[in-house]
């Protein structure tokens, strides 16, 4: 049964935090539902347009099903049933994971590289190469993505901006007090290299910090600001 309803009320129930599979799961449901009180109206000699409209009377209000639908356990998305835990432990949790696991990728890989090529030199502006895009992927790209994640989230779930401010908010701290450096010697063979990893602030580096948090902040907020009002200027 092609009802443009359905379609409708499972948009509404998303945008309600019903979680997306909850809510297709439940238009269907309700479609069904609709379709075998349309055969009962057409049973009973009821013409399709009176069928169809008793069928819609006897569903009952939009706001009443998705009331009904979001009092289900389980029915809400988990990124709205725990937004202070979402978006407070877990960015923190993805940014202290991701940089220990790219503490130690380095590690292994050098000792490996190290192992498999030891008369392998590098030439010194190689070697700041490297430093630079690893140092990069820690305190730009990893801020960034764990970000840009958790606002997405709360943009497809329609989670309120003070939630996805306060997971930003907490990157960008993060990323301007991190300091993470991977160095490369180009004198010795073997790709030996070594790895500092601090957080802080520095009269020297003060700026830096403070504009690479403001980057990062813009970047996110931006785009998220842009998508929440354009899906609230949908109909």
């Amino acid at each position: 049964m092609d009802d443009p309803r359905f379609a409708s009320l499972r948009r509404l129930m998303h945008r309600s935090g019903i979680a997306s599979s909850h809510a297709k799961r439940a238009a269907h449901a309700l479609e069904a539902r609709f379709g075998q009180f349309v055969d009962e109206g057409l049973a009973r000699g009821e013409s399709p347009a009176r069928a169809r409209a008793e069928a819609h009377r006897r569903l009952g209000d939009d706001a009443v099903l998705i009331r009904d639908v979001s009092h289900q356990p389980k029915s809400i998305a988990w990124v709205c049933r725990w937004p202070g835990l979402m978006f407070s432990l877990v960015p923190v949790a993805l940014f202290g994971a991701l940089v220990v696991l790219t503490t130690v990728a380095l590690a292994i890989g050098n000792e490996w590289l190290g192992r498999l090529l030891p008369q392998l030199h590098v030439t010194a502006r190689a070697a700041d190469l490297i430093g630079f895009a690893v140092s990069g992927w820690v305190m730009w790209c990893v801020p960034l993505n764990v970000s840009a994640l958790l606002a997405f989230l709360a943009w497809r779930h329609r989670v309120p901006l003070r939630w996805p401010l306060m997971s930003t908010t907490l990157m960008c701290l993060l990323a301007g007090l991190c300091n993470f450096s991977f160095v490369l010697d180009p004198d010795t063979p073997g790709l030996s290299g070594s790895v500092g990893l601090g957080f802080g602030w520095g009269l020297d580096t003060l700026l830096t910090q403070a504009l690479r948090s403001l980057v990062i902040a813009l970047m996110v907020f931006l785009p998220l600001l842009w998508a929440t009002r354009s899906a609230g200027s949908r109909p």
